[in-house]
């Protein structure tokens, strides 16, 4: 199902969370550059799920207004890969030291 600017309505939040950022700092949202994007992801931190889906949401609003998507750009998509690589590296790290910090011997009842 379409919404009023054809973005898909399951998208509603994302694109909307999208325009208000646009306006807030004067750039526009159709047809937005890559940058625009890479920027706005980074204002606007979460998860590698959510902002999957915040890209996602706004190639489609891109690509049903005739316009290319700015997600698809090979820069933007290797920063996101760079970035989701290191944050995959600290964590390994971090559970590698909480696993070092487990009991090897003894008995994991009170």
């Amino acid at each position: 199902m379409r919404g009023a600017t054809g973005t898909n309505t399951s998208y509603r939040y994302e694109w909307a969370l999208f325009t208000d950022w646009c306006s807030a700092v004067d750039q526009t949202p159709l047809p937005a550059l890559p940058v625009t994007l890479a920027e706005f992801l980074a204002d606007n931190p979460a998860g590698d799920r959510v902002q999957i889906r915040r890209m996602s949401a706004i190639n489609r609003a891109h690509l049903d207004a005739g316009y290319p998507p700015p997600g698809r750009s090979t820069a933007l998509r290797q920063a996101l890969d760079s970035a989701r690589a290191q944050r995959r590296h600290r964590r390994a790290r971090q559970f590698a030291a909480a696993a070092g910090a487990l009991p090897t011997v003894g008995s994991s009842e009170a």
